[in-house]
C-alpha cells in the first residue's frame, strides 16, 4: 500500500508545471549563490515540515504521513529543477525526473563518455550521429535521446519500481515512529532530510554530466 502511495507521489514530481511557477522557481533557485545553499535550503523545508507533522504523535500523526509524503516529494522535484537552473541548464520537465531517480536509486550512473556495449543518453544538447552506434569523438557506445524513456514504458516503469522500493524502506520505519509523540517528529525530520539530501546529490550528479548511462537491465528493456 505504502508503495503506491509513493509511486502516486512520485508521478506527480514529473507533471509539467505552469509557465509563471517555472520562473518562478528559476529565480528562487539562481538567488542562491552555490548548489551547497540551495541543498540546504530544500533540506531544511522538508525537515521542518517532516518535524511538525510527526509531533504530536497517535492517530494525528499518522493521518498526517500523506501530507508529508507528498509536500516531501513534491519539494524534492522543484529542489532537482533548480539544480538545474543553476547549473545554467534547459530543464526537460517531461524527462529529467525519471532519469534523476535513475541516478538516485541505482539504476544508471553518469559519465563524460558512453563506454563500447553500453546505451547512454544525452543529457543536454542534440544526441548527435550515434544512434546508429558508431563512434563519434570518444563515444563508442550507443546514444539515445531522452523521449525514449517514455513514462509509461517498461523502462520508465522499471526507474519508477526501484526508486519506490528504495523510499518504502525508509519511510515504513518512519510510519511507525509517527504514533510516538516529539520522537515521530525526529524521525520524520531525519528521513526528509536523507531523501532530500540523496535526491539532490542525484540531481547534481546529473546536471553537472555530459551523458547518463543506463544499468545493463534498463538497457535490455530500452523502449525504441
Amino acid at each position: 500500500m505504502i508503495d503506491n502511495a509513493i509511486a502516486k507521489a512520485i508521478k506527480m514530481m514529473s507533471m509539467t508545471k505552469s509557465d509563471a511557477e517555472k520562473c518562478e522557481l528559476e529565480k528562487d533557485a539562481k538567488s542562491h549563490n552555490s548548489i551547497g545553499s540551495w541543498k540546504g535550503s530544500q533540506i531544511a523545508k522538508s525537515s521542518t515540515v517532516g518535524f511538525g507533522t510527526g509531533l504530536l504523535g497517535g492517530p494525528a500523526g499518522l493521518a498526517l504521513e500523506a501530507a508529508d509524503l507528498a509536500y516531501l516529494i513534491a519539494q524534492a522535484g522543484r529542489g532537482c529543477y533548480g539544480v538545474g537552473h543553476i547549473y545554467g541548464k534547459d530543464i526537460d520537465y517531461e524527462n529529467d525526473i525519471s532519469l534523476i531517480l535513475a541516478v538516485w536509486s541505482g539504476a544508471a550512473d553518469t559519465a563524460g563518455t558512453v563506454a563500447a556495449g553500453k546505451i547512454g543518453i544525452k543529457i543536454g544538447g542534440a544526441v548527435g550521429l550515434n544512434l546508429a552506434g558508431h563512434a563519434v569523438g570518444k563515444v563508442l557506445g550507443k546514444v539515445v535521446a531522452k523521449s525514449t524513456i517514455k513514462a509509461g514504458g517498461k523502462v520508465g516503469a522499471l526507474i519508477l519500481a526501484k526508486a519506490s522500493s528504495k523510499l518504502a524502506s525508509k519511510l515504513v520505519g518512519k510510519v511507525s515512529f509517527k504514533w510516538i509523540p516529539i520522537v515521530g517528529g525526529a524521525v520524520g525530520a531525519g528521513i526528509n532530510w536523507w531523501v532530500m539530501s540523496g535526491l539532490i546529490n542525484a540531481a547534481d550528479k546529473f546536471y553537472s554530466s555530459e551523458y547518463l548511462i543506463l544499468s545493463d537491465e534498463l538497457a535490455r528493456n530500452i523502449d525504441e
